[in-house]
């Protein structure tokens, strides 16, 4: 995800200064790292409950009068009513619409329904980092493990029932797997699907010079800077013979003195397209390129590249 680096740096300072103010107030002379580290990680849990509980309590909007039950039904607006869950922010109690009502005798809540939210259970979140802790160990020694880590306490029933709950899931998904490969339509379907391989698959890799625009003036000042920098972006394709009657004069000239012509297809590009910004092309190391074309392809991740084979 994406985050505001502004607001970002905003929230750290408040956070620097709250945790500056708690270790004051204990009154404590030699304070070291650990300590700090501490006091942040709580600090940052209970920042973590209060947002988390702002965040559900405000994704109703404007509560509607009625809205459409799963059976085809109307339900009513009741109120806001309380629930419970256990997130990896500890316990938390958010207030949402209630809808109930209708013939069916079923009620809803649609921030629930939403975010997948089961009132008074483990969050999914939470789920994955309990049953992670079950896997590796004992099931108390995992909820030690879990109460260092997550700073509030798992008991050692809720570690086995979510470990047993995952264990049944992975137990499940193999078993679909197991009738998917043993059904014939499935096969069918498959080997359908499947794109058939190339005899010979090319690869190039090539590179442009582009203008370095610094965002700080500072830096923009400083002499002997560097303005150009090699941008680099790789692609992997295939290759088909041009027909005779698409084929270009330069083409039937090579076609005469070599056999045949290919052109590539089903090209893959290892870079990413980024549109103009502010009049302004921003690459991926987060520095301007100077504006010229509406758009720019520029290497995302030279790293990918190297490890599905191009030199760089």
């Amino acid at each position: 995800m994406k985050y505001n680096i502004e607001k970002i740096n905003e929230i750290g300072k408040q956070v620097a200064e709250l945790v500056e103010e708690a270790l004051e107030t204990e009154g404590e002379e030699d304070i070291l790292i650990g300590d700090i580290e501490m006091a942040m990680r709580e600090s940052m849990l209970k920042i973590g409950n209060n947002a988390l509980q702002c965040f559900l309590e405000n994704a109703d909007g404007k509560a509607e009068a009625k809205i459409e039950c799963a059976c085809g039904g109307m339900l009513l607006y009741q109120r806001r009513r309380s629930a419970t869950i256990w997130s990896v922010f500890d316990k938390v109690v958010y207030q949402r619409a209630y809808y109930a009502g209708c013939t069916c005798g079923k009620g809803c809540a649609p921030v629930d329904k939403r975010y997948g939210i089961e009132p008074g259970q483990v969050t999914a979140g939470l789920a994955r980092l309990i049953a992670l802790s079950g896997i590796k160990e004992a099931f108390d020694a995992g909820r030690k493990w879990l109460q260092e880590c997550l700073l509030f306490e798992v008991s050692e029933n809720t570690v086995r029932a979510e470990t047993q709950k995952m264990g049944e899931l992975q137990r499940q998904a193999d078993a679909d797997l197991v009738k998917a490969m043993q059904s014939e339509s499935g096969l069918q379907k498959r080997e359908q699907s499947q794109q058939p391989a190339a005899d010979i698959l090319y690869g190039s890799i090539d590179a442009a010079k582009v203008r370095i625009e610094p965002r700080d003036e500072q830096e923009k000042a400083v002499e002997n800077r560097e303005t150009w920098r090699d941008l680099k972006a790789g692609c992997w394709y295939e290759a088909e013979t041009v027909p005779n009657r698409q084929q270009s004069v330069r083409q039937k000239d090579k076609t005469r003195r070599e056999g045949v012509v290919l052109r590539a297809k089903n090209q893959q590009y290892f870079c990413d397209t980024l549109r103009v910004r502010q009049n302004s092309l921003v690459n991926y190391f987060g520095q301007r390129v100077a504006p010229g074309a509406q758009t720019v392809r520029v290497s995302w991740s030279l790293f990918a590249m190297a490890q599905s084979g191009f030199g760089i």
